[in-house]
């Protein structure tokens, strides 16, 4: 079954809390890493968010975003917030850049590790993507389901301990049974990915750890974090067409 309604990671992490008094300071820290894991090995895929970035063309590139999953479409605006643009078709080849000359395919692009490249030396790319949706205090939300909550609790849990921490009721061994009993329960009610989607899952989740020290302060004092911008993506409706997953241009 696909779990549509999704939560805020901070209500597993303040159940952690709640429920089992951890000492270590750095474990809320940890405990980011933990469910990205453990949403890994329930193997559920998490409802991707649509959204978009206005990136300035600097030397004929630009960088992708960081919390970028996957590449869903490109436009070339001769202005940031323009609304005339011109969708760019991906080449997968050099064909417009060659011996440092561009020719007159002005409609393509392609990928090199972290950049897109075309052939405009100005202007803005409007890069349309799938990310990992978070709050808006940059915590990454997970399945709206009971049994997926309780499972992620029990893997912290033994997240923790397995770093050599020291729990005065349970030990490794039980948060362990706890997770292997919940992580069946868990599985049955999700929908699961393949080993493909794992691993792109993995990698993006590893993406957001440069905002780990703001989600450690978000849940300590309950305030927006300096470092997490809002403002770096739009979230917009969609359509489907033949290409790309297109946002629907509503505004």
């Amino acid at each position: 079954m696909a779990i549509y309604k999704l939560v805020s990671s901070k209500e597993v992490i303040a159940a952690v809390d709640r429920n089992f008094k951890l000492n270590n300071s750095n474990w809320i820290n940890d405990a980011i890493e933990a469910i990205g894991e453990g949403l890994e090995l329930l193997s559920i895929s998490p409802a991707l968010q649509t959204v978009y970035s206005d990136e300035e063309i600097i030397d004929g590139r630009v960088k992708l975003p960081c919390n970028l999953h996957s590449l869903q479409g490109v436009e070339h605006l001769k202005e940031s917030g323009s609304h005339h643009s011109v969708r760019l078709k991906r080449t997968g080849r050099f064909d417009f850049q060659l011996n440092g000359h561009k020719s007159h395919n002005h409609n393509g692009y392609f990928l090199n590790p972290d950049y897109i490249h075309c052939p405009h030396d100005k202007g803005v790319l409007r890069i349309y993507y799938f990310t990992i949706p978070v709050d808006t205090d940059g915590f990454p939300l997970i399945p709206d389901n009971a049994e997926v909550k309780i499972a992620l609790r029990w893997y912290i849990l033994m997240f923790y301990l397995s770093r050599g921490n020291f729990h005065s009721t349970f030990k490794y061994q039980d948060a362990e049974q706890k997770w292997n009993e919940y992580v069946i329960k868990a599985k049955n009610k999700v929908r699961a990915m393949d080993s493909d989607e794992r691993q792109r899952f993995k990698e993006m989740w590893q993406n957001l750890f440069p905002y780990t020290r703001t989600w450690e302060n978000e849940f300590s004092k309950h305030h927006l974090g300096s470092n997490y911008d809002d403002n770096i993506v739009v979230r917009v409706p969609y359509i489907l067409d033949d290409d790309y997953c297109i946002p629907d241009r509503a505004f």
